[in-house]
């Protein structure tokens, strides 16, 4: 996936732990500035399903001043009352 010379190579959901009825994880990926010119701002959103395709969380990573040729190791935290059956991973704002 690669918008406005910003390229994530991969990502993978991470469960992390439970608290009570709430269960915690993360997305963890690699993206990559492609382009020819420093990255100012940069956003990975996910959006994370439960069994039946609802929505159930949403959240972003961002990162600044991205060179060409740098690499970001993002990180987009989930937090709910149940485990995402599926996710979803998007680059937001790129400028």
């Amino acid at each position: 996936m690669s918008e406005d010379g910003l390229t994530i190579y991969s990502h993978r959901y991470v469960p992390e732990s439970s608290f009570g009825d709430y269960h915690m994880g993360s997305v963890k990926g690699i993206a990559k500035n492609t382009g020819k010119k420093t990255l100012s701002y940069v956003e990975i959103r996910a959006k994370f399903y439960d069994s039946r395709g609802n929505v159930v969380y949403n959240f972003m990573d961002n990162m600044n001043d991205l060179a060409p040729g740098e690499t970001w190791n993002f990180d987009i935290m989930y937090m709910a009352e149940v485990e995402p059956a599926t996710y979803k991973v998007s680059i937001g704002t790129v400028f």
